[in-house]
């Protein structure tokens, strides 16, 4: 345990820059809603590259904070780091300051999670908004018809005429099929009766 307290010491501060450094990061998906809200863009872009280089920094605490874990998960035998904070610390004083961290650290992921959250959903909004616009621009210039075209109507005595010869061509083909099946002609024969109804 003594040999091992320095690297949870280390483990320690590396939680105390992380805390910081999400909540930095927070408070920039934050300030990137606000920008998309009033269409800043050049606060977006400016954001933009603050978000990378907080990303960057958090991406390394993260990978410190891992080795650091798991090379002390194995040394004390403990799973997670609440655990190597309890047994790799002696006083009850350093135990709860290292608690405190790991709190404080969790509670950040999770705020951050929901301010992507809410940013994704702005920037949903927004694309929504803007396919309408576009639609809505395109009717107005007359790219995009305003209304659907109307259905052809026939004219009148058409429709008369059309069924009357759907009723002739029916009647045609059920006479047909009667004139191949009466007679009793075997059932492979239904071939050449596709073919005559089709060529009718």
């Amino acid at each position: 345990m003594i040999a091992a307290e320095p690297r949870v010491t280390e483990l320690e501060r590396t939680l105390g820059e992380l805390a910081p450094a999400l909540t930095g990061l927070r408070e920039l998906v934050a300030a990137q809603r606000a920008a998309i809200a009033e269409g800043d863009l050049q606060r977006l872009l400016a954001n933009a590259e603050a978000q990378e280089s907080a990303g960057l920094k958090i991406g390394r605490l993260e990978r410190r904070r891992q080795s650091l874990q798991s090379e002390l998960e194995l040394a004390l035998s403990v799973t997670g780091v609440r655990a190597i904070g309890a047994a790799g610390y002696d006083d009850a004083a350093s135990r709860r300051r290292f608690e405190v961290l790991v709190v404080a650290v969790r509670e950040e992921v999770t705020a951050l999670q929901q301010e992507h959250a809410q940013t994704a959903a702005l920037l949903t909004g927004a694309a929504e908004q803007a396919f309408r616009a576009r639609s809505f621009l395109a009717r107005l210039t007359g790219s995009e018809p305003a209304y659907p075209r109307p259905t052809p109507q026939p004219r009148v005595g058409e429709g008369v005429r059309e069924r009357g010869r759907a009723s002739r061509v029916s009647a045609g083909q059920a006479k047909e099929r009667e004139s191949w099946t009466d007679g009793g002609r075997a059932a492979g024969d239904g071939g050449e009766v596709a073919k005559r109804l089709g060529a009718d």
